[in-house]
């Protein structure tokens, strides 16, 4: 298992080389007057990069990959960590996407906030007590963590909006 700890953005980010450092310049870019092609390229740095910071395993730990060398079962299936999180506890929920959305943007307002921010937020939710499972992830990992995955899923929507409001006026 990773170590009990994830690791301060702040130190995780050595030479400016992390998602955190990447969405703070490319909302720069994108707020600028640079020419289009490079905003356009900027916005969708900052679209791709704002879910991932809330994805809590891209915040997690290095020594198992953000959780993709963390291998379990899941949905009946051999899995590792990550991908539960990216994908699993979503299609879990056989939910319309378009569905989803209405529903989770409903629950979440979003006030001015930092990538550093969201990335200490991520690694909370990775230090918290059961969040490596076992090797199964089971009916109460699935009803614990669904509601953590789908705050997150709310709040990444809300904050790039405001992040999209504030920058393209």
């Amino acid at each position: 298992m990773a170590s009990s700890v994830p690791p301060a953005p702040r130190q995780a980010c050595p030479d400016g080389r992390c998602v955190v450092a990447v969405i703070d310049r490319q909302v720069k870019v994108l707020g600028s007057g640079s020419p289009d092609e490079q905003r356009l390229n900027a916005l969708k740095y900052v679209v791709h990069f704002v879910g991932d910071v809330h994805q809590p395993l891209h915040a997690g730990y290095q020594d198992d990959r953000g959780g993709n060398q963390y291998q379990l079962q899941a949905f009946m299936r051999g899995s590792n960590l990550h991908a539960v999180w990216d994908t699993g506890l979503i299609k879990y929920l056989n939910e319309d996407a378009d569905a989803m959305a209405v529903r989770l943007a409903g629950k979440v307002a979003a006030g001015q906030w930092t990538a550093v921010q969201a990335a200490e937020e991520s690694c909370r939710i990775v230090g918290t007590a059961g969040f490596y499972p076992g090797r199964l992830v089971d009916g109460a990992y699935i009803e614990q963590f669904t509601p953590v995955m789908e705050g997150r899923l709310g709040l990444a929507g809300a904050r790039l909006a405001e992040v999209l409001n504030r920058v393209m006026r």
